[in-house]
């Protein structure tokens, strides 16, 4: 149990191996993101899964990219404007957006997602709207600075039954 203070920073060269049970922690002093981690190479891991979120509804909702990649919502209200809040380019997220017991609620993605679609280019792939069923979306941000961000956006299936969020 002890630990590694450096104002410098710590190199290694060739493997760096930890034992098992042991906790990286990060302390925040930087000011672009409050945490950061550069590594220059590979990290390999095994067995990290992080949470959905399950929001709560509301007429605005926000999904923090930065919490977790896979957000999910049951939607009861007749609409419900989605926010990305803190997406950096290359990541990649889900979300699985649930019609409550009434069914026929509808969304308004935010700007700047290019739809992976056939037909209407821009539009987004429909929302099933059958009571207690889901659609899963698929997204990837492509670029942008701050909070003018830019995805490309597809669905990944609709009309899922089952367990609901």
């Amino acid at each position: 149990g002890g630990h590694i203070t450096t104002s410098e920073g710590i190199t290694t060269s060739g493997a760096s191996h930890l034992a098992s049970g042991v906790t990286i922690g990060l302390q925040a002093n930087d000011t672009s993101d409050n945490y950061s981690l550069e590594v220059a190479g590979q990290i390999k891991s095994s067995g990290v899964v992080t949470a959905p979120i399950t929001a709560s509804d509301a007429a605005t909702v926000t999904f923090d990219l930065k919490q977790s990649n896979f957000h999910m919502l049951t939607l009861a209200r007749s609409s419900t404007t989605l926010v990305f809040a803190d997406a950096k380019p290359g990541q990649r997220f889900l979300t699985r957006l649930t019609q409550d017991s009434t069914g026929s609620r509808a969304v308004v993605w935010p700007g700047g997602i290019s739809w992976a679609r056939a037909a209407g280019v821009g539009t987004p792939p429909p929302l099933s709207t059958t009571a207690a069923h889901s659609t899963m979306y698929g997204f990837v941000c492509t670029s942008g600075v701050g909070a003018t961000m830019y995805y490309d956006g597809f669905i990944i299936g609709s009309g899922i039954q089952g367990t609901s969020t």
